[in-house]
């Protein structure tokens, strides 16, 4: 009998030490930004980099999933008044700040406040438009505390709306909604976000340190709620390094980057996992600041002359024919902006209509002809660009007898020159750091720093404006629409080809997210086999 009790008793032991064995793996993801963060306040970062950052060390009221649905982050219940004015949100009890401070209803009012005021300037101000006093508080009007945001208690928090928004909870998903901590912020001076010990997170991540040029790590932090489901024990975002993220995720230095279309042949053979994201649109930008290109009948010229048939058939396997401006993954509420706007949008082709458009220009001008243009394209791209446009190219001059020339450069070069506005026509990409309709349209408002040939059109700017502050869904899809008509209209922006990237992970790489309505980047739920 004592025998058999000693043989049960160290099978007991066995399996005792052999479950000790089975503790999560730990591991690093590593993953590059490529450029330095500008800022990493939520409440005014706009750039990928720091977007990428801000997505793992914070988490705000809701966040969107990968299939574009709003799902709760801290809120835990939400209310929402019979009128759909007033929201009333509890927050859950068990989260925190790195310092181990409660996260509560004050810190999503002060981050309300500063997101208004006019002058932290943030982008999205006008998006918000619909809470209470938010307009005459961003015009210095209306005083702060009387902004329609309020701390209940430190676990509920109520909106008050002047008018119902269908898009309310989509914008507390977003980053620039995310909380804020008044005293820490105070106690920064005015360098909040711009160094690791200028931030204070509550998200599954925190920030280790900063070598600013070099790499962030991120490291997994232990107050955050969810913290036994977070995957990783943290993240290396490279900023600088020698080899292409091509070649760093063949050679597996970093665990997931987005791939050019035409160069994910080898990826597919080694068995990596891939997800098609058709995220750009390349056209023709045309600079205002040229005498010629100022006048809209001559630009309406170039572009009904324009014919995209002349190289479709001659296009790389990741380019595809575009009519409009905005790709086709860019989405809005549950589906692409495109099913909603529809796919025509493109003056069609038409060499006697282009012809009287470029007679009439002349004559505005009281020119002979248009002298010679150049046209800007980066050859660092890997994109047959000079062979596309040589097609239509060939039609501009013998319908129009326009002569435009190729001016190639390298990248450095072309960025430069770009943001000069030092240039008569380039070969353009169009892409959104948020994968948002709004911040590619708005890149062509009049006061927009992303507005480099000078096109200022009042109309354009109204009607943006006026969407931008839109609440109700069909408004809102209709205004984008109609203002993507105008620049074509305009012919400031001619549609060439979309182009479709690929976000690649390693075959021993599972769950690292890329959202396709937010364009952002979560790492939590990764794994490295």
């Amino acid at each position: 009998m004592k025998k058999i009790l000693s043989v049960l008793l160290l099978i007991v032991i066995i399996f005792s030490f052999a479950g000790c064995n089975t503790s999560p793996k730990s591991y690093l993801v590593a993953y590059d930004i490529l450029s330095e963060p500008k800022n990493l306040d939520p409440q005014t970062a706009s750039d990928q980099a720091s977007l990428t950052v801000i997505n793992n060390i914070f988490e705000g009221l809701f966040y969107i999933d990968e299939f574009g649905t709003i799902q709760n982050g801290l809120a835990k219940s939400v209310i929402k008044s019979d009128s759909g004015l007033i929201y009333t949100i509890d927050i859950k009890n068990d989260v925190f700040w790195t310092n181990g401070d409660s996260v509560t209803a004050n810190d999503f009012v002060f981050a309300m406040q500063r997101l208004l005021r006019s002058d932290t300037n943030s982008p999205a101000a006008s998006q918000f438009f619909s809470i209470k006093n938010s307009k005459g508080v961003n015009q210095g009007i209306i005083e702060e505390k009387n902004l329609g945001i309020t701390a209940l208690s430190d676990k509920k928090l109520q909106i008050e709306l002047e008018y119902e928004n269908d898009n309310l909870e989509y914008l507390l998903a977003t980053t620039y909604a995310m909380p804020c901590n008044e005293k820490f912020f105070n106690e920064t001076k005015g360098k909040y976000g711009l160094q690791s010990e200028k931030i204070m997170s509550n998200g599954p991540f925190d920030i280790r340190s900063w070598k600013h040029g070099e790499i962030i790590k991120l490291r997994k932090s232990e107050s955050y709620y969810d913290a036994q489901n977070v995957k990783p024990t943290g993240i290396n975002l490279y900023i600088s390094v020698e080899k292409t993220p091509e070649e760093r995720l063949l050679s597996e230095a970093v665990n997931a980057a987005f791939v050019g279309g035409n160069d994910i042949g080898k990826f597919l053979k080694k068995g990596y996992n891939t997800e098609a994201i058709e995220n750009a649109t390349w056209g023709l930008y045309l600079n205002l600041k040229n005498e010629s290109l100022f006048d809209e009948n001559i630009r309406r010229a170039i572009a009904t002359c324009f014919d995209r048939n002349s190289y479709k058939d001659k296009l790389q396997e990741n380019l595809s024919i575009a009519t409009g401006m905005v790709p086709h993954s860019i989405m809005m509420f549950d589906k692409t902006f495109r099913d909603y706007a529809g796919e025509i949008v493109t003056q069609e082709f038409n060499a006697q209509k282009a012809y009287e458009n470029y007679k009439t220009g002349l004559a505005d001008l009281k020119k002979q002809k248009v002298p010679v243009l150049k046209l800007l394209i980066n050859k660092d791209t890997k994109i047959n660009a000079v062979e596309y446009f040589s097609y239509p190219s060939q039609i501009f001059q013998r319908e129009l007898f326009l002569y435009i020339n190729i001016d190639e450069v390298d990248e450095k070069e072309y960025n430069r020159r770009i943001q000069a506005g030092d240039f008569d026509i380039a070969l353009y990409k169009l892409a959104s750091a948020d994968n948002s309709v709004s911040s590619i349209l708005s890149s062509f408002q009049s006061n927009s720093p992303k507005n480099f040939i000078s096109y200022a059109n009042e109309q354009y700017d109204n009607l943006l404006a006026d969407t931008i502050s839109k609440t109700q869904k069909l408004e809102i899809i209709n205004g984008y629409k109609n203002a993507e008509q105008k620049l074509i209209d305009d012919a400031v922006f001619i549609p060439m080809f979309y182009s479709t990237d690929y976000f690649v992970s390693t075959g021993k790489t599972t769950g690292i997210i890329y959202n396709k309505r937010t364009g952002l980047i979560s790492f939590k739920n990764a794994v490295i086999k």
